[in-house]
């Protein structure tokens, strides 16, 4: 007691040091002590999740001063938790006679401190420190454990045990950074100490107890693999952890264990698994998915014992892991096989059926499956079971279809290029909707754009008036949006129809209820660009213009530019080349301000290129714009050349240089073609043009141009190599 008095500094008030005395007396069992530098610090049962949270008072000098609130930044919570780690780990290894005043409290609360930060931050770093908390208390306590045993001083005692809470923290904390393992400082190949790379399944497996391994620990490590999106073994080891789960428990049940519960898979673990395969990338996921599914539904119908007692939701999970897939149709297959795997377990066991989800779901799969393969079979496939479910809820199941499912299918037939089936969907949606005045029927904005994206998108001669008719047809029911009049532009796009597509931007830009943004001038462009004249480039120069004005709040991509220089590339205009390169210019200074923003391409490079060759008057000008295009793209390392950047750059030699400085500037052109891997056969056929086989040896700086290293043609196909 009297070194707890000499640890307060004079000026504190008495009635303030009498209180602390109470509390300590009447508390001494539950409230444990950890006393630092001029002031009290409770246990964390007095305290909420941070230090400081509490406002116990300390002296400091002359001033009474409060401890802090916690901190919302994590910079600021890092260094109160190292602080007291550090003061902690002191106590543990240097004082001996102190340990008496840690409880397993403070230390569970101090260990959560560093994992509720790991979760915010989703830092490896942070969750390492818990980890290394860790296991400092296991090492402390097993030292600790062995010195008292031999000796009968009560000041060595111990902190209890740690259990498998606290494992569990430390299995949270690196579930919660488990995708940031990549891109943590910590993860360097060369760490000395072997730990950067650990996760939290290798932890599960490796750093804990197997006598305290309980069914949460599993399910904290399962789902850090589902949630590590692109992982390729993530399934794999996932399946794994069920497999060992699976096998410990059958050891209990065999052994009759009491403890048979604690390691017994739920349906969370099946569900992890399950996503664990879905975001994995693996080609044979959609194949495992269906095999652990249907292992699970045969152990229900056997009444197996071991058996994981599932329900619709679990149902969902699965098939939306499947659904949100790579899109391929096995994945669909899969889902559309599952579901009937519900439905004949629904009848059996007088279970509760598919509903208007899980249908919307396989839909939804599909339409993936249609986005990816384009043939249309899928698309027709989903609307067979939209129909299919038409049925059902007529003959009273819950399957109701809703303005969702129409969408999904109409998006489908939308991207197999067939809009009148598109548009025949839509049709039914809104005689539905105008027979029963359902709301969960009545067609939408999506709905009524998908149509009219399906007829911007068709090559036929009236797929810009068709496309204005579905836009009136939407106008009917629900007003347009953005992406309805953007969608219309695209029609008037690919149909070349500039006189409507400008007519239709400006009242566009005049109506008060919509903003124009960048694909709406991108699409007038384009449209601009095919039109093969002086004028049609001027009025797309005149654009790009005022999307570059600082009234205009979207600024210009690569699309754009690139649109503006083929307008000017294919023009009649006889020397293009001075509008382009003071286009290219406010290119370089956009690249400047934000070229993250603007996405710069090898398409727009070499569309400067081909309109730099296309000048008839200033050809050593142009010739010189051409160079420079050239050394802005090898140096400032916007983009990466590829073996059209090379022969466009050729062919512009060819055209615009004169004899005497021809093989000087090509020569330059093709060592960097060969350092990068790119001389095909095209390269040399381009060269060929205009070069001798005396001259092409000298430039390729080879004797046999019959026999070429394959290091120059390593990024070539093989059938382009020369």
């Amino acid at each position: 007691m009297k070194r707890f008095l000499a640890r307060i500094e004079r000026g504190r008030p008495r009635a303030a040091i009498h209180a602390k005395l109470r509390n300590l007396n009447n508390n001494s069992k539950s409230n444990k002590i950890l006393l630092r530098s001029g002031n009290v610090l409770t246990n964390f049962s007095t305290r909420k999740r941070c230090f400081g949270a509490t406002r116990d008072k300390f002296n400091d000098g002359n001033n009474v001063k409060s401890i802090p609130p916690p901190s919302r930044g994590h910079r600021r919570r890092r260094q109160e938790l190292t602080n007291e780690t550090n003061h902690l780990l002191e106590v543990l290894k240097n004082r001996p006679h102190e340990r008496s005043m840690i409880t397993s409290h403070y230390c569970y609360e101090l260990l959560k401190g560093w994992a509720d930060l790991a979760k915010d931050s989703k830092s490896v770093d942070d969750a390492h420190q818990a980890k290394a908390l860790m296991e400092a208390l296991c090492h402390t306590n097993s030292s600790a454990s062995s010195s008292s045993s031999s000796s009968s001083s009560s000041s060595s005692s111990v902190i209890t045990q740690p259990t498998i809470l606290f494992y569990d923290l430390v299995l949270e904390a690196l579930a919660s950074c488990h995708n940031n393992n990549h891109n943590s400082n910590t993860n360097d190949s060369n760490n000395d100490d072997g730990t950067s790379q650990q996760t939290a399944h290798d932890y599960l497996l490796q750093d804990i107890p197997k006598e305290l391994l309980h069914t949460k620990s599993f399910n904290i490590a399962i789902h850090a693999l589902a949630n590590d999106h692109g992982n390729v073994n993530a399934g794999v080891q996932a399946e794994e952890l069920l497999v060992t789960m699976e096998h410990i428990n059958n050891n209990n049940n065999n052994n009759n264990e009491d403890d048979v519960e604690l390691l017994k898979p739920n349906e969370r673990t099946l569900t992890g698994v399950i996503e664990a395969w879905a975001n994995s990338g693996h080609p044979k996921a959609s194949d495992r998915i269906l095999a652990i599914f249907e292992h699970a539904i045969a152990k229900l119908r056997a009444a197996d014992p071991t058996a994981i007692h599932v329900d619709i939701v679990f149902y969902r999970t699965v098939i939306r892991a499947l659904a949100n897939t790579e899109g391929n149709r096995k994945a669909a297959q899969t889902c559309e096989r599952i579901l009937k795997l519900v439905e004949e377990v629904a009848e059996e066991e007088d279970a509760e059926k598919a509903d208007t989800a899980i249908y919307s779901m396989v839909l939804h799969a599909w339409a993936r499956c249609e986005a990816r393969e384009r043939q249309g079979d899928a698309a027709q496939r989903a609307e067979t079971i939209l129909q299919h479910m038409t049925r059902l809820y007529s003959n009273g199941a819950n399957v109701k279809p809703n303005t969702r499912c129409f969408t999904t299918c109409i998006a489908a037939w939308s991207r197999c290029n067939d809009p009148e089936r598109a548009e025949a969907l839509l049709d039914w949606l809104l005689e539905l909707y105008e027979t029963t005045l359902d709301p969960d029927l009545r067609p939408d904005t999506a709905a009524g754009n998908a149509v009219i994206i399906a007829w911007s998108r068709s090559q036929r001669p009236d797929s810009a008036r068709r496309a204005k008719e579905a836009l009136s047809k939407l106008e009917g029911f629900e007003t347009p949006d953005i992406i309805s009049y953007n969608s219309l532009l695209l029609a008037y796009s690919r149909n070349e129809n500039v006189d409507e597509a400008l007519e239709l931007l400006d009242w566009m830009e005049e109506n008060k209820n919509l903003e124009t943004d960048v694909v709406s001038y991108n699409s007038v462009l384009n449209a601009l660009a095919n039109q093969s004249s002086r004028e049609a480039a001027l009025q797309a120069e005149h654009l790009l213009k005022q999307m570059m004005c600082d009234k205009f709040n979207k600024r210009p991509t690569s699309v754009t530019f690139t649109s503006v220089v083929k307008a000017w590339a294919k023009s009649d205009d006889p020397s293009p080349s001075q509008p382009v390169y003071e286009i290219y210019q406010q290119f370089k200074e956009e690249t400047k301000e934000n070229a993250k923003a603007l996405r710069p391409d090898m398409l727009f490079y070499v569309s400067l290129v081909q309109t730099f060759s296309k000048e008839q008057k200033l050809k050593r000008e142009a010739l010189e714009m051409s160079l420079e295009v050239f050394d802005d793209v090898m140096t400032r390392d916007l983009v990466r050349p590829n073996e059209l950047f090379f022969v466009t750059m050729i062919d512009s030699c060819n055209r615009l240089s004169d004899k005497e400085n021809w093989q000087k500037h090509v020569t330059g052109i093709v060592q960097e073609c060969k350092k990068a891997g790119f001389l095909s056969r095209r390269v040399l056929s381009t060269l060929r043009r205009q070069a001798t086989n005396t001259t092409l040896s000298e430039i390729l700086e080879c004797a046999n141009t019959d026999s070429l290293p394959g290091e120059w043609s390593r990024r070539v196909e093989k059938r382009n190599r020369p």
